[in-house]
């Protein structure tokens, strides 16, 4: 045992230092994450911007191609038009699966994340899940059948033994 107050005092400002240390090694981490997600966001942005400013051209160019056909030249005229079709098929897709990449990692593996997570940090004490799930969906009644079944085991465990 230690008896010297002062070898207390330094232990336990070493501990409080390493303690800090592992703050901010955390911290320094926590950021790089949130960085590394501002700049998916950022990116996912410009592509869905550039995505739109290639529609709106496309759109122009359909424009002038209606009316190249109206005037009367219907050869370039439909050639633009059936041109700028593709196109904007080809940027919808994009739009729709950036949409749909978005809607899947909002409504799904967030949730999954959120629930496995709460398993992982459960303790008895508690008695309950908390998924932080706010939506009304499977996940949610997925939640709170996990809640249900853990209150069924903690009131089975409580019960005197036959």
């Amino acid at each position: 045992m230690i008896r010297s107050l002062q070898i207390k005092l330094v232990l336990s400002l070493a501990l409080l230092v390493l303690m800090l240390l592992a703050a901010a090694v955390m911290s320094m981490m926590e950021f790089r994450n949130m960085g590394d997600s501002v700049k998916g966001v950022l990116n996912n942005n410009f592509s869905s911007i550039e995505a739109a400013k290639r529609m709106m051209e496309s759109l122009e160019r359909e424009d002038s191609g209606l009316l190249l056909w109206i005037i009367g030249e219907r050869e370039e005229g439909s050639q633009t038009i059936l041109a700028s079709h593709a196109i904007i098929s080809i940027v919808a897709a994009i739009l729709f699966a950036l949409l749909l990449y978005y809607f899947i990692r909002i409504y799904f593996f967030r949730p999954v994340k959120h629930l496995t997570e709460s398993i992982r940090d459960y303790y008895p004490e508690k008695g309950r899940l908390d998924g932080g799930i706010v939506s009304r969906d499977e996940f949610k009644k997925l939640e709170e059948e996990m809640n249900n079944l853990i209150s069924r085991l903690l009131w089975r465990r409580e019960q005197p033994k036959d």
